[in-house]
């Protein structure tokens, strides 16, 4: 009876000091007959005058709580007691309610319902799914596995920071694209966002801050409701990437290797989650070196390494996640969002520096970087350069530039200058690099409705080898983008092409080829095969930037090395920056 008078008085204390006065009293009535019924089992209720002072405080006293006994009448269990109230000492019971908050939370989304469309979100809502409906054992341990594998692919630092990752990206969300296009004359939102979107995006905040837990709080509800769950588990289950170190549970240690019979854990030796190699082998944008063709083959040209801004933009997104994550209530982010929208657009255009058109969509390019880890610095492309560098770096500060072309024979360095050229000057302005391939060009329209919509970034479309093939056809598609029939050109993509020549169908019998885009493209640039001297220096330089960037050296001298790069463009009939890029890679030390 001591432990019923406690539970009572706990529980309605603390709902007393919680809910409304009048919610107070019904509750302290409810708790008073329960008290009367499992003492006396009577059905009489007490007069609701007796008292009243106790209903605030939850207070009884041990004759009303053990009331008179009656041999007719038998005492309900404390636990029938709780249950009928609403209160119950299986954690079980919290977790499931708890869950189902959760669930709730993520229903109720107004316009960020896009943050939990993505695997890891609907992992994670699994898992919520399974506490709530109290699944067995093996299938909530199993949802959890695969929550936490897809936040380890995705190399997500925590759940938290994805859900704020998810905020930023604000996919198909009417309040994000308003705020992105505060001021565009072209948009339906130029005027401002509407209150009422304002108001969602706060409900919306609000909810995802009660979702984003942490992942020690969700697997430790996944193991109070699955029995015997090893505590190696338990360790490992609550870490996840932005853990800088993960400590190993503790052990049980043979008998006699201390006097306390327990293990103290060695903090300098500690678990560091995944090796280098484990790390590669699940990150999501490795590619075998043999997925992707370079079609001019010249990416691993010796030459000064390239730094790209991929790291200035994720350092941006992580200060932005710590300042809207540090708000007591993220509601408040509203004002921050709507500038953060403005100013950096919305989707993965927003976090990402170089992109390509695949199946109908904007994809991180993870190849760009590879295929340009090398400047091109050759002394014979210099004056070419200069001139390119030039008209970038107009697009990218808002002023007048040329759509460029550059054409000439394959192998002789025209994509290598271009990406080198655009790879250099994202470094320095904020530039979108967007590859869209030969054979997707007929969504060329789609792609620049696309990337009108981002007004304020500034793109380079860049389309490799434009006339190698369906040549016709992609000139007619390029033509009417160009020509401005169907669409007008948006001011902030600037046209970045090579082609094996400037035309698109070569005439025969030394007539006149048709097809000519050079007045279209304003910037054209030819390029032609090396004769001996370019071709001795290109030889000389290339050798000089591999053993000036690398460990590399050889005993040969100079001359001796040009007469193999003589007989090796022999060998395979090529005299260009390719042969000799490829002849330098190949020398032994």
């Amino acid at each position: 009876m001591a432990q019923q008078l406690i539970t009572l008085q706990l529980s309605s204390a603390y709902v007393a000091s919680t809910g409304p006065v009048r919610e107070n009293v019904e509750f302290g009535m409810r708790v008073r007959n329960a008290a009367w019924i499992a003492g006396n089992g009577r059905q009489e209720q007490p007069h609701q005058s007796e008292n009243s002072e106790s209903l605030f405080t939850g207070s009884f006293s041990s004759s009303t709580i053990t009331g008179r006994k009656s041999a007719r009448y038998r005492r309900r269990p404390l636990r029938h007691i709780c249950a009928s109230l609403g209160f119950t000492a299986d954690p079980r019971v919290g977790i499931e309610r708890a869950a189902n908050g959760l669930l709730k939370d993520a229903a109720m989304l107004l316009v960020y319902q896009d943050v939990f469309r993505s695997p890891p979100a609907q992992a994670f809502l699994k898992v919520l799914l399974a506490l709530r409906r109290g699944d067995d054992g093996l299938k909530i341990l199993e949802s959890y596995g695969e929550f936490f594998k897809l936040m380890a692919v995705g190399r997500y630092p925590s759940w938290e920071d994805y859900v704020l990752e998810g905020i930023l990206a604000g996919e198909n969300n009417p309040f994000v694209e308003a705020a992105a296009n505060v001021g565009n004359p072209r948009s339906a939102w130029s005027g401002g966002v509407p209150p009422s979107l304002q108001a969602a995006a706060a409900a919306d905040l609000d909810s995802l801050q009660r979702l984003s837990i942490t992942e020690s709080t969700l697997s430790g509800w996944v193991a109070e409701m699955v029995a015997d769950v090893k505590p190696e588990w338990r360790t490992a289950a609550a870490s996840n990437f932005s853990s800088k170190t993960v400590y190993k549970a503790p052990a049980y240690v043979e008998e006699g290797n201390n006097a306390f019979g327990f293990s103290i854990p060695d903090e300098s030796k500690v678990d560091n989650g995944l090796s280098a190699s484990e790390v590669d082998q699940i990150s999501p944008g490795k590619e075998s070196e043999s997925g992707s063709e370079d079609p001019e083959g010249i990416e691993n040209a010796p030459g000064r390494y390239l730094k790209t801004i991929h790291t200035v933009l994720d350092e941006d997104r992580e200060r932005w996640r710590k300042k809207i994550g540090g708000l007591w209530r993220w509601s408040e982010a509203v004002p921050l969002l709507e500038k953060y929208y403005a100013d950096h657009s919305v989707g993965r255009i927003a976090a990402t520096q170089f992109l390509q058109w695949k199946s109908g969509k904007l994809m991180m390019d993870t190849r760009w970087v590879v295929k340009t880890s090398s400047a091109c610095d050759l002394s014979l492309h210099k004056a070419k350069k200069e001139l390119l560098v030039k008209n970038v770096t107009k697009h990218a500060q808002r002023r007048t530039a040329h759509h460029i072309l550059l054409y000439g024979p394959t192998g002789v360095g025209k994509t290598w200058l271009l990406r080198s050229v655009l790879s250099e000057v994202t470094n320095v302005k904020d530039l979108r690099i967007v590859t869209l391939p030969v054979a997707e060009l007929k969504s060329i329209s789609t792609v620049l409705e696309e990337l009108a919509r981002h007004w304020r970034l500034r793109f380079a479309l860049v389309i490799d080898d434009l006339f190698s093939r369906g040549a016709e056809e992609n000139y007619s598609h390029l033509r009417s983008s160009l020509d401005g029939n169907l669409q007008e050109w948006p001011e902030n993509v600037l046209l970045c092409c090579t082609s094996p020549r400037k035309v698109a169908s070569p005439g025969k019998d030394g007539a006149a080829g048709s097809g000519d885009l050079s007045h279209l493209f304003g910037f054209t640039v030819e390029f032609a095969d090396l004769d001996e001297n370019d071709f001795v220096r290109c030889v000389k330089e290339l050798l000089e930037n591999r053993i000036g960037n690398t460990s590399f050296d050889t005993n040969m001298s100079r001359e001796e090395v040009v007469e193999q790069a003589k007989v090796w463009a022999e060998r395979i009939s090529a005299k260009n920056v390719r042969s000799v890029a490829q002849f330098v890679n190949a020398l032994d030390e």
